[in-house]
């Protein structure tokens, strides 16, 4: 089955070789492509924003789609500037994660911004053999101590009493802050980008992530601008919260726990937020510690154990200290 994505870009090409040019009035600005994955709406907007009258298309590219680097790359050609998420080809058909960058040698690429510093727990579970990651209210978001509680056989009070500083500061959370802002600023600088400046005024802003995949809007920006710069692109000043859309936020939006926030100087809580689009509310977009970590043990009963698996958790489960750690602590 050809997913929407698919469909899109077949669309794309049929276009093109019926000599029609992408949608929209052509006029002396730029047609701009940004390929990326759920970052893709982000940097698309602030683009649209920063170029007086370009064309500007978010092709978002999402894991399932039967799409061939090469099939891309012939629309993408369509276009005066292509910006694109390095290793986005590891989304397409074929699993070769640079088939884009030499296919499209003159298009410019930015790393993925991913930043665990603001929620070091969390992680993605799948198993090696399974087509999917489990998913449950708050999409692919699952808590590394409550996984690895559900592992271990402790009951849902012993995985929340884990959720403390002390069992943080045993598992490294308070040192992952500093390593994802060196890693950040070091994959901008492969890209020919550096988030450095931009990063320290991020922070004076609180905490920039809805999730460690899913920036603010006002990060995109930035990027966005970045890009453009560095590509010769010619940018206008704008007044970026006056126009800002932040699709992101109608998507899950995970807390900063208390302990790691009061280290960063900010506020946090536990309150977890569930996607926001697309239907009808029927249930509620807010839940408590207690709720997210029972529908979190629900969504691993119904996966098996087996599917619940993530190298932190795998490498946890070898460590007589930290599973010593995880039933006393359990029991506290």
């Amino acid at each position: 089955m050809l997913s929407e994505y698919d469909r899109r870009v077949l669309k794309m090409r049929l276009r093109q070789l019926t000599g029609r040019r992408p949608s929209g009035p052509r006029i002396s600005s730029p047609r701009i492509a940004v390929v990326a994955n759920c970052q893709t709406f982000g940097v698309a907007y602030a683009m649209d924003m920063l170029v007086a009258g370009a064309t500007v298309e978010p092709i978002q590219i999402l894991l399932g789609n039967r799409t061939t680097p090469d099939l891309l790359a012939r629309v993408l050609r369509d276009y005066d500037y292509v910006f694109g998420l390095r290793h986005i080809s590891n989304h397409l058909k074929g699993n070769d994660s640079l088939a884009l960058e030499r296919l499209l040698p003159h298009a410019h690429w930015f790393p993925l911004f991913y930043f665990g510093g603001f929620h070091p727990d969390f992680v993605h579970l799948q198993a090696q053999a399974a087509p999917r990651p489990i998913m449950n209210d708050f999409g692919v978001a699952h808590s590394a101590i409550v996984a690895t509680a559900f592992r271990l056989g402790l009951p849902q009070s012993a995985a929340i009493a884990l959720l403390r500083e002390d069992v943080y500061e045993a598992l490294g959370y308070f040192d992952v802050w500093q390593a994802s802002w060196d890693e950040m600023i070091r994959v901008s600088k492969e890209c020919g980008l550096d988030y450095t400046r931009d990063m320290v005024r991020w922070m004076r802003t609180g905490c920039f992530m809805y999730a460690p995949i899913h920036p603010k809007a006002h990060v995109m920006f930035d990027i966005a601008r970045q890009l453009l710069n560095k590509a010769g692109i010619a940018t206008r000043d704008v007044e970026f919260p006056h126009y800002a859309v932040d699709r992101l936020a109608d998507d899950v939006v995970l807390p900063v726990y208390p302990e790691i926030a009061q280290r960063l100087g900010l506020k946090g809580d536990h309150v977890f937020k569930r996607a926001s689009h697309p239907g009808p509310k029927t249930k509620p977009y807010f839940y408590g510690l207690e709720d997210f970590v029972a529908i979190s043990y629900a969504s691993y009963v119904k996966a098996g154990a087996a599917a619940v698996s993530h190298p932190r958790i795998e490498a946890w489960l070898k460590s007589p200290e930290i599973c010593d750690l995880f039933r006393s602590g359990g029991r506290s």
